[in-house]
C-alpha cells in the first residue's frame, strides 16, 4: 500500500483511508469533500475530474433513493431522505479547526415519486458553540436548489441537518460539498460566530454559455452570467469586454480567478452611469466589487470613478494600481426595492481623457450572525448520558430548532436544560454522574425503567424542583444532600431498594410532595416537626384560620359563577375550573396564535372543535384542542376532560400541559404523539407506509392495558374510560401508546369496577 495525502483541511479523511484502506474516501482535489447523499457507490464526475463518495461514513439515518433524469450526472441522480418520525438529522463533517470553508448544499429530486407535494423544510450547519444557518428551503422536481455558504469551525466539525418543518414533508439532501479556503480569503466577515450566505456571484461581461467554476476557480466557487442581473444605463447601452488582463493582482486572496478579470462591463460613453440591480434581502449583507484594467491606458489617459449605492456616493476607484476591490457592508431593511450599484465617472484631471468606468466581477454576500445553542457543559453531560442509555436519536445541539427527545431548554442569552424526563423509556444501568453539572435543571423524570445502582451526587442543583424516580431498581443509602434543595416541591422515590434514613428536613417541609413507600430499608425517624417555634404555630392557625375565612367565600363565589355558567349561551362566559398548575400551564390566545401559526395546521376534529399541531417557543411539539363556540356535546367533554387529566399522571396517558382560556376561546394543551393514532397504523393514512409487526402489536396492546388498569385500579378516585377505541389510542415515535380523549370518561366508585376472570 502506497499513496500520500497532502497537508490540508482534510487530514483525519486521510488518516481514516490510511488505516482503513479506503482509498477512495481520499478526494482527488486536495481539500475538497464531494459526497454522494443517498449514493450506493463511489463515482467520477467526467467534466470535472472530481472524485464523489458515497454518504454512508457521515450520517447513520435516513432511507436512499434514486431516481433517473436526462443530462443530470450520476451523482445527482440520488437522494438520502428522513421520514417520521426523524425529525432532525445531521451529517458529521470533519475540519480543520478556525479555517475558512465552502460549504455547498444541493437539494433535487427530479421523478422520485416520494414527494407528492413540493417538499419544504429548514436546515442548519452547527458547530460547537453556535448555529450558523437556518432557513426554509422549497425544492422543485427538475431545478437544483443550491445553497452556498462560506464559515469556519473553532472545534473542527460541521453538522449538516436536515429539519422537519410544520409543513410535515420529508426532509432530504442530494449532495454536499466541502471546499478549504486558503487564510485570509473573507477573513474580514468570516469568524466563529459569523457566516457569508451567498446571494449572488457574478463574472460581469462574459459572453461564454457557461458559468465560471473548477478548475478556472481552484476553489471551485460558481460564477453566474450577468444576465442574471438586471443593467442599466440612461441610453441602455453596455459594452462587453474580452481582452488581455494587464492589471496584477493585489494580495486580497479572495481575489476572483483571471479568467473572470478578462472580461468586464463599460458603459457606452464616459458621461453615462453604470447600473446594477440586486436583489434586497432584508439584513446585513456585504457586496464585494472587483475592478481590474483590461487596456494599455496612455500618458493622457486615466480611469477613475466613484461608487454609488441608492444615491449615496460609498467610495472612489482608481485603476492607475491595474487592479483593487471594495468590500461594502451595507444593511438593508426595505425589501420592496432593489440594491442599485451605480458607477459614475469622475472628471478631475484637466487636460487629461477619463476612460468610461468598468467592473469585472461582483459578489453579494447575506451576512448571517449564529444563534446562541446550549451552554458547552450541559452539553457534555447531555452527551455521558447519551452514551450511558444509547440514546441514538440524540444528534447534534440538545436544545437547537428541536430539543432532543425528553429534553426541554430555556433558551435566553445563554441556552441552558431545564428538563430531563426518560421516563418510561426501558433504560438500563445506573445514572451517570455527569447530570449533577446541569446546573440549570428543574425537573428530572427517570420513574417507569429498570435502572440501578446508587443515585448520584445532586447537590449542585439548587433550582431542582422535582425529582421522579419511582419504580425503578435504585439502591444505596439514601443521599443527604437532597434535603438541602430548597426548591424541591415533589420527591417520588417509590418501589425502589433505598435504605438508610429520610432526613428530617424533608419530613417536615409541608410545601414537599414526598413519597417514599415501597422502599423496605428506607426508614423514617420519629416526626419532631411539632418542636418547632411556638411562633411559627401561632402564625400557621392565623393562616388557617384566613384560608378557612376564605375558603367560604371562595366556595360562595363558585357556586354563584357555576349557577351563572348553567344558564349563560356564550361560551366565553363559562368559568372552568384551572387545571393542577403543578402539571400544567395558562397559555394566552396570542401564545397560542403564535405556536399554531394562527392554527394553521389542522391535524383532527371532534364533537369538541378542532384539534390544531403547534410548537412551544421551547421547541416542544403540542396538540391544541380548541373548543368550537358551537359545540354543546363538546364543552361538557371539555370541562369533563379539564377535570379529569388534572388527576392523573401515567407514561400510557397523554399528558396535558397546559390550557388556554382567554378572550372567550377554550383550548386545552396536550403533548404531541407524532405516531399517529393505532387507526392510522391499521387501516388510516399510514397503513400503506407503515407495518406493525406482532410485537409491536402486542406492545400497544400492553400499553393501553396498563394505562386502563392505572385508571380502574390505581387511580384515585377511579376513572372508566368509556370510549376506548383504535382511533383513541396515540403511538409516539417509540411507537409506545397512550390513551387519549377522556371526554366521555366517569368517575365512578370502587364498587362498581370489576375484575373478571
Amino acid at each position: 500500500m502506497n499513496f500520500s495525502c497532502k497537508n490540508g483541511s482534510l487530514s483525519i479523511l486521510c488518516v481514516t483511508a490510511f488505516i482503513t484502506g479506503l482509498f477512495v474516501l481520499v478526494p482527488a482535489q486536495p481539500g475538497f469533500l464531494n459526497i454522494d447523499c443517498g449514493g450506493i457507490r463511489n463515482s467520477i464526475d467526467s467534466e470535472t475530474n472530481m472524485t464523489w463518495i458515497v454518504d454512508a461514513n457521515y450520517i447513520d439515518v435516513g432511507n436512499i433513493a434514486n431516481f433517473s433524469m436526462p443530462n443530470t450526472p450520476f451523482h445527482m441522480q440520488s437522494l438520502r431522505f428522513f421520514p417520521r418520525p426523524l425529525n432532525k438529522s445531521c451529517y458529521r463533517l470533519p475540519v480543520s479547526p478556525n479555517v475558512n470553508y465552502l460549504l455547498r448544499l444541493w437539494f433535487l429530486f427530479g421523478d422520485y415519486k416520494k414527494f407528492q407535494t413540493v417538499p419544504s423544510f429548514n436546515f442548519s450547519v452547527e458547530t460547537e458553540g453556535f448555529v450558523t444557518h437556518r432557513t426554509k428551503t422549497v425544492i422543485y422536481a427538475h431545478v437544483p436548489r443550491i445553497t452556498d455558504m462560506i464559515l469556519t469551525s473553532p472545534n473542527g466539525v460541521f453538522q449538516v441537518c436536515l429539519i422537519r418543518s410544520f409543513d410535515d414533508t420529508d426532509p432530504f439532501i442530494s449532495a454536499i460539498q466541502l471546499r478549504s479556503l486558503v487564510s485570509g480569503m473573507y477573513s474580514l466577515q468570516v469568524k466563529p460566530g459569523i457566516m457569508l450566505h451567498t446571494i449572488g456571484r457574478y463574472d460581469l461581461g462574459n459572453k461564454s454559455p457557461k458559468a465560471i467554476r473548477y478548475p478556472q476557480d481552484e476553489f471551485d466557487r460558481i460564477w453566474s452570467l450577468d444576465n442574471a442581473l438586471s443593467l442599466r444605463t440612461n441610453n441602455q447601452a453596455i459594452s462587453k469586454c474580452s481582452v488581455d488582463f494587464f492589471g496584477k493582482k493585489n494580495n486580497s486572496r479572495n481575489f476572483p480567478p483571471t479568467v473572470v478579470l478578462q472580461t468586464a462591463l463599460m458603459v457606452e460613453t464616459a458621461t453615462q452611469p453604470l447600473n446594477i440591480f440586486l436583489e434586497a434581502v432584508e439584513g446585513q449583507n456585504l457586496i464585494v466589487l472587483y475592478f481590474a484594467e483590461t487596456q494599455v491606458l496612455n500618458a493622457s489617459e486615466y480611469r477613475k470613478f466613484k461608487i454609488v449605492i441608492n444615491d449615496i456616493v460609498v467610495r472612489n476607484i482608481s485603476l492607475d494600481v491595474k487592479s483593487n476591490f471594495v468590500e461594502l457592508p451595507v444593511t438593508y431593511n426595505n425589501t420592496g426595492l432593489a440594491v442599485n450599484v451605480s458607477l459614475e465617472t469622475i472628471e478631475d484631471e484637466p487636460g487629461k481623457s477619463n476612460r468610461k468606468a468598468l467592473i469585472n466581477g461582483l459578489e453579494y454576500y447575506n451576512i448571517v450572525p449564529t444563534e446562541p445553542l446550549t451552554d458547552a457543559s450541559d452539553v457534555s453531560a447531555l452527551s455521558s448520558i447519551k452514551t450511558a442509555f444509547g440514546m441514538k436519536n440524540w444528534t447534534s445541539d440538545p436544545c437547537f430548532c428541536i430539543s432532543w427527545e425528553g429534553i426541554r431548554c430555556n433558551k435566553n442569552n445563554t441556552v441552558r436544560v431545564v428538563e430531563v424526563n426518560l421516563s418510561g423509556r426501558n433504560l438500563f444501568g445506573s445514572v451517570p454522574s455527569r447530570i449533577n453539572d446541569l446546573i440549570a435543571l428543574r425537573s428530572i423524570s427517570f420513574q417507569e425503567n429498570h435502572l440501578s445502582g446508587f443515585l448520584p451526587d445532586l447537590c449542585n442543583l439548587g433550582r431542582l424542583e422535582i425529582l421522579r424516580l419511582q419504580n425503578n431498581n435504585f439502591s444505596g443509602i439514601f443521599p443527604d444532600c437532597l434535603s438541602k434543595l430548597k426548591n424541591l416541591k415533589e420527591l417520588n422515590l417509590e418501589n425502589n431498594n433505598f435504605s438508610g434514613v429520610l432526613p428530617q428536613e424533608l419530613m417536615c417541609n409541608k410545601l414537599l410532595d414526598l413519597r417514599y413507600s415501597g422502599n423496605p430499608y428506607l426508614h423514617k425517624v420519629e416526626n419532631n416537626c411539632h418542636s418547632k417555634d411556638n411562633k411559627i404555630k401561632i402564625v400557621v392557625v392565623s393562616v388557617i384560620g384566613a384560608l378557612l375565612g376564605g375558603s367560604l367565600v371562595v366556595i360562595f363565589v363558585i357556586m354563584y359563577q357555576r349557577r351563572r355558567c348553567m344558564k349563560a349561551k356564550d361560551v366565553g362566559l363559562i368559568a372552568i375550573m384551572e387545571p393542577n398548575t403543578s402539571s400544567c400551564r395558562s397559555f394566552s390566545l396570542l401564545e397560542m396564535k403564535t405556536a399554531t401559526i394562527n392554527f394553521s395546521q389542522k391535524i383532527g376534529e371532534g364533537g369538541f372543535g378542532s384539534v390544531y399541531f403547534g410548537r412551544l417557543p421551547d421547541g416542544k411539539d403540542v396538540a391544541v384542542k380548541l373548543l368550537s363556540s358551537s359545540s354543546k356535546q363538546g364543552l361538557a367533554e371539555f370541562l369533563n376532560e379539564i377535570n379529569l387529566l388534572s388527576r392523573v399522571n401515567h407514561r400510557n396517558l397523554v399528558s396535558l400541559i397546559g390550557y388556554c382560556n382567554d378572550s372567550k376561546e377554550l383550548m386545552l394543551v396536550y403533548e404531541h404523539l407524532c405516531g399517529g393514532s393505532l387507526k392510522d397504523h391499521l387501516y388510516g393514512s399510514l397503513s400503506n407506509i407503515s407495518t406493525l409487526d406482532w410485537k409491536t402489536r402486542l406492545r400497544v396492546a400492553l400499553d393501553a392495558a396498563q394505562g386502563l388498569e392505572y385508571l380502574h385500579v390505581s387511580c384515585t378516585p377511579k376513572i372508566v374510560h368509556r370510549d376506548v377505541k383504535s382511533s383513541n389510542i396515540l403511538l409516539d415515535t417509540n411507537m409506545r401508546a397512550k390513551l387519549a380523549d377522556f371526554g366521555l370518561s366517569k368517575i365512578i366508585g370502587d364498587d362498581v369496577i370489576s375484575v373478571r376472570i
